[in-house]
């Protein structure tokens, strides 16, 4: 059956008027387009750093009243007594018509969905459909919670889970939304795993997803403000957000984390970068920079910061700084999820070759903590030698510098 659909563009300043003109003829309900506050309203409900530019582009001066007339309704007659009230009321405006089939509106995207296979052993199956294949297949219906696997930075979690686990894990799902990263975790053979969030209908969603997969006994789901609800110590702690969430959380995650743990965050912004960066010098230091200084570093025109993404993820950086041939290497962090894989190497050998390439640095100096073997073991094998100690240098706790020193010519 075929509706109509009528749109009335109205000023901004006559929209409250036209909504009780409208409100009073329709018979089918109406919808209403107002784009003013569009910023203010996503802070508020949504919680999100990115809003699609075709919403930005969207007049901020009219809104559109969209009015749905059932079939068989004359839109001649609606019309002709919009125009009578519209001008009793004084209220300039335009008006289309359309027709619209009538949809079940909430299921309608699920025409778009697809089964997807993710990394070496998962693939993401939507409940309404079949798909013969070998892997660890999830079955999902995410509903009205966000993660359907096709989302870039879900995508990203899910295959750095396909790596990690391997088997008896706990796992904490921090932003759970449809459940998504937790279940696939448990599929793969985790023991346990928590799901929080602050969304009820994503609580309730992520519960009706781990009945679909058999893990309902293993999968707890609650109501609560990211990591509040989380107690003890977890092998893997996912958090696919925003970057003010993971921002927000980053002290508390290292206190939640087991021996050998890894902690992977997703969901960030390039022009979050930046904050990002000083969260996880937060996180991985027990002195770290104060976000006021790293900010300085990154624009000062004699440092050399490199960054290594995976996707939209931050995985790790080195930064620098060069003064007359000779370059102190400031910082050195790799996020938790990415460690044990060559990463940190991989930084530092990328870091030599930049430094002698855009800054003609001659010689890299650096610091390490005396504790700190496996890092003084990794730089001694890319061919630093020590020459000094510092001593007192760390302060939280207080410990001796080793001085390392490496020729880059």
């Amino acid at each position: 059956m075929e509706w109509t659909d009528i749109r009335l563009t109205v000023s901004k300043a006559d929209a409250e008027a036209a909504e009780a003109v409208a409100t009073m003829i329709a018979e089918g309900g109406i919808y209403i387009e107002d784009y003013s506050d569009i910023e203010e309203q996503v802070e508020q409900i949504a919680h999100v750093d990115l809003i699609e530019q075709e919403l930005l582009d969207k007049p901020r001066d009219t809104v559109i009243i969209h009015m749905y007339l059932e079939p068989g309704t004359s839109p001649v007659e609606t019309l002709a007594l919009i125009a009578a009230r519209m001008e009793a009321a004084g209220i300039p405006y335009t008006s289309e018509t359309e027709g619209v089939e009538q949809e079940d509106w909430q299921n309608g995207w699920r025409k778009y969905y697809h089964p997807m296979d993710v990394g070496q052993r998962l693939a993401i199956v939507p409940s309404w459909q079949d798909y013969d294949t070998d892997r660890v297949k999830l079955i999902l219906d995410p509903g009205l919670a966000f993660g359907t696997g096709g989302h870039e930075t879900t995508n990203l979690c899910l295959e750095v889970l396909d790596e990690r686990v391997k088997g008896g894990e706990r796992v904490l799902d921090i932003g759970t939304g449809s459940g998504i990263l937790a279940i696939a975790a448990l599929k793969l053979g985790a023991a346990v795993a928590e799901g929080v969030d602050i969304d009820p209908v994503a609580v309730r969603t992520a519960g009706e997803n781990a009945a679909l997969n058999g893990v309902a006994d293993k999968l707890t789901v609650l109501v609560g403000d990211l990591s509040d609800k989380a107690s003890g110590k977890y092998d893997i702690i996912t958090a696919n957000i925003v970057a003010n969430a993971i921002m927000s959380l980053a002290p508390a995650v290292p206190g939640l984390m087991a021996d050998d743990a890894v902690f992977i965050a997703s969901g960030i912004i390039d022009s979050r970068k930046d904050e990002v960066i000083a969260a996880l010098e937060a996180a991985c230091f027990s002195d770290p920079w104060p976000e006021s200084i790293l900010q300085k570093e990154l624009e000062n025109p004699l440092s050399l910061w490199l960054c290594a993404m995976d996707g939209d993820t931050i995985a790790g950086y080195v930064g620098s700084q060069t003064v007359l041939g000779e370059a102190d290497m400031m910082n050195l962090a790799v996020s938790p999820a990415y460690r044990r894989q060559g990463l940190g190497r991989a930084l530092v050998l990328a870091l030599c070759e930049s430094l002698r390439q855009k800054m003609q640095a001659t010689v890299l100096t650096l610091e390490v903590r005396d504790s700190n073997a496996p890092a003084a073991a990794l730089y001694a094998s890319l061919g630093f030698a020590q020459i000094g100690l510092r001593k007192n240098y760390y302060q939280h706790p207080k410990e001796d510098a080793r001085i390392l020193r490496k020729e880059l010519l």
